[in-house]
């Protein structure tokens, strides 16, 4: 993110889709999201022309999050069942 120089003491102005861009980032950080997921979204985000595009990209990896959490919960149901011997 860069932001507009303005005026002669070169104030920073940042344009709107970069304050969008940064408020998408700090909510997927604070998810625990890495940097090289959040670029990826980032850059399918740009390329789609509408909002409801960017919705279907959104469920999409919301459903994956889901399927990697139920996978972890079995696999941790598992693994208690190894560890107790039952």
């Amino acid at each position: 993110m860069r932001p507009d120089r303005i005026g002669s003491i070169q104030a920073r102005r940042y344009s709107w889709h970069a304050i969008i861009d940064a408020r998408i980032v700090s909510a997927l950080r604070a998810g625990g999201h890495r940097i090289p997921t959040i670029a990826a979204v980032l850059e399918r985000l740009r390329d789609y022309a509408n909002p409801t595009d960017a919705d279907e990209l959104l469920a999409v990896r919301l459903k994956r999050i889901a399927e990697r959490s139920i996978a972890l919960l079995e696999a941790s149901a598992s693994l208690r069942q190894l560890i107790r011997g039952t």
